[in-house]
């Protein structure tokens, strides 16, 4: 059962201006240390890497229905990859709640992801569903 489908698109540029204004306090805010330890890690193009990371995370709560307005916190929203290189959601706290509450009987909640980026812009593209009973 498909939960949400959510999809965001940024400006590479807005995420580079807001991590170079509020460094860490920005980053710590939006992404967890997985999450920004794998950014710096690949030292090229890390703000488009954050960029898409921030898209996710966008299009994950656009999926949700719920945006940040319903006790949600950006750490609920957690990108990860399979060896693969694969991207993918978890989701914890209140985001995994509603994820739940719309699942109705269903156990598992799976968050497919894409992400996707140019010279400019970064995309994601998540959609939510609700697997087995």
């Amino acid at each position: 059962m498909i939960i949400g489908i959510g999809t965001d698109i940024i400006e590479i540029a807005r995420i580079s201006e807001l991590a170079r204004k509020y460094g860490a306090k920005f980053l710590d805010r939006i992404f967890t240390k997985a999450e920004q330890q794998r950014v710096e890690q690949r030292k090229t193009r890390v703000d488009a890497s954050y960029a898409k990371l921030y898209a996710a995370k966008e299009a994950a709560l656009k999926a949700l229905g719920s945006g940040l307005g319903d006790g949600t916190n950006w750490h609920e929203v957690n990108v990860r990859y399979l060896p693969s290189g694969q991207p993918y959601i978890t989701l914890s706290g209140r985001s995994q709640e509603i994820a739940l509450a719309k699942a109705l009987e269903s156990s598992k909640i799976v968050c497919h992801t894409s992400l996707s980026d140019d010279e400019t812009r970064a995309m994601a593209c998540v959609v939510i569903e609700a697997i087995g009973h």
